[in-house]
């Protein structure tokens, strides 16, 4: 298994959990630094922490900083060329510079730490389960983490991702750590209630406690009989037609708003860039099936692809499928026990299931792929820059795969995430590529867009 974690979600939602978090979240009774006991059960990280530094250390975010994690246990990291405080005692640290000078910045410590649970939908993840956010404070109270604990219940492996800093007050930086760890155990407490289902016992025994009064009230006071029995008669029996003349209001044209636009509304931020992507989406001029030439440059990907079979092979991503993908050249995947038809000569392979039957999916093929740039903003990035989005295609035209291309000019080094399927039509699977062969190379061309060109008409 490599990285688990749909980095760009999270911020492609615009953090939506901020807004909509609130109904069903629901605090947990800290037992240690590191444990927490809910109404779903309890969770416990002490097989996850070290005593002898960050079990996560310097791991590079999309805001091309890096981050430090450790649960349980304070830890202390600097560097001899540290300018800034160094991170002492702390739970999460970033790190910003890469080679002479640095900053040290505590981003939270453990004897702050609270747990939260949080429904997975709530915080840009396709689960229909619950999840538990640790949350650290730091010791001057100017920075935050929030670390999402995803229950990995398919196996034994534990993945950690940092997604980097988002626009808050305070600075508040998000981890993702997806391991059995997080999963919830035996001991829970309480009652098993959520504040959503308080609320919900509440307005049921307020709605009763009307009608049974309503009813009391107009037999014996105002000697009522039949459908006149039921409290403010006029306003239930007229419900239905005004809830069909809201439904009509939506989905016709109503004040300059067409049914597509309701639809994107009611869709939530999901794939926001789909609605402002628009603008500045520029194509490039295919040069092969890993290269592409834009006007800011040349991205080829030839040394990422292998002639062996995919290089990135059997991804978990969020939605618990499996996919493989290898730029460049075709490969072909199957096991014994495949009930559909395998993976042949593609260039992304989506796997549903792990033992005994397993299914294979043609997800895109070398030979459809389009190349085109988009601002990184526009597709969840917070990143003031261009990115290249690879789309491949199946032969049976039922699925597409878009796999999005970031540079990585801060070392050598190369990441692959699985961001999985997405709702669309055809159904659309998402992967992230950070590399420096996704950077670009010899500028070329006008160096104009056809969004600029576009405002210049």
């Amino acid at each position: 298994m490599d990285k688990l974690i749909m980095k760009y979600l999270f911020v492609g939602f615009l953090n939506a959990y901020i807004l909509f978090g609130t109904v069903n979240a629901e605090s947990c009774k800290r037992k240690s630094s590191c444990s927490c006991e809910c109404s779903q059960g309890i969770v416990d990280l002490k097989a996850l922490g070290t005593t002898n530094g960050p079990r996560y250390k310097d791991v590079l975010a999309l805001d091309q900083m890096k981050y430090s994690y450790n649960p349980c246990d304070p830890f202390t990291e600097t560097d001899p060329g540290a300018f800034a405080d160094f991170c002492y005692d702390v739970a999460a640290c970033q790190i910003i510079g890469d080679v002479g000078t640095f900053q040290f910045y505590d981003t939270g410590t453990q004897d702050s730490v609270t747990f939260y649970t949080e429904n997975a939908n709530n915080v840009g993840l396709q689960l229909d389960t619950d999840v538990v956010i640790a949350k650290y404070t730091s010791g001057d109270a100017v920075r935050q983490t929030e670390v999402i604990l995803v229950c990995n219940d398919q196996d034994s492996n534990t993945a950690f991702d940092s997604l980097g800093e988002i626009t808050n007050t305070p600075p508040t930086y998000r981890f993702v750590l997806v391991s059995p760890e997080c999963c919830f155990g035996n001991g829970s407490s309480g009652s098993g209630l959520s504040g959503g289902s308080i609320l919900l016992i509440i307005a049921f025994s307020i709605l009763g406690a009307y009608l049974i009064v309503g009813l009391i009230v107009k037999k014996f006071v105002y000697k009522e009989s039949g459908k006149e029995l039921i409290p403010n008669t006029a306003f239930w029996f007229a419900l239905p037609s005004l809830i069909k003349d809201g439904c009509v209001c939506i989905y016709k044209k109503e004040g300059g708003r067409d049914r597509d636009t309701m639809k994107y509304l009611f869709a939530g931020f999901l794939n926001a860039y789909i609605i402002f992507g628009i603008v500045n989406a520029e194509s490039c001029k295919r040069k092969s099936s890993c290269s592409c030439e834009c006007s800011q440059g040349i991205v080829n990907l030839k040394a990422l692809g292998t002639t062996d079979g995919p290089r990135y092979k059997d991804v978990t991503g969020l939605d618990r499928l499996f996919y493989s993908y290898n730029p460049c050249d075709p490969f072909s995947q199957t096991y014994p026990g495949a009930v559909a038809e395998f993976c042949n000569m593609v260039a992304a392979c989506q796997i549903i299931g792990q033992s005994g039957v397993v299914q294979f999916y043609d997800a895109g093929t070398q030979d459809s792929v389009t190349f085109y740039t988009e601002n990184a903003n526009n597709v969840g990035l917070q990143l003031d820059n261009d990115v290249v989005i690879a789309k491949y295609t199946s032969g049976d035209a039922a699925r597409q795969t878009e796999v999005i291309l970031l540079c990585n000019d801060l070392d050598s080094t190369t990441s692959f995430d699985a961001l999985g399927e997405i709702p669309n039509t055809p159904p659309t699977i998402r992967l992230l590529l950070i590399s420096p062969e996704c950077c670009f190379r010899s500028a070329v061309g006008s160096g104009l867009s056809g969004g600029s060109v576009l405002l210049i008409v």
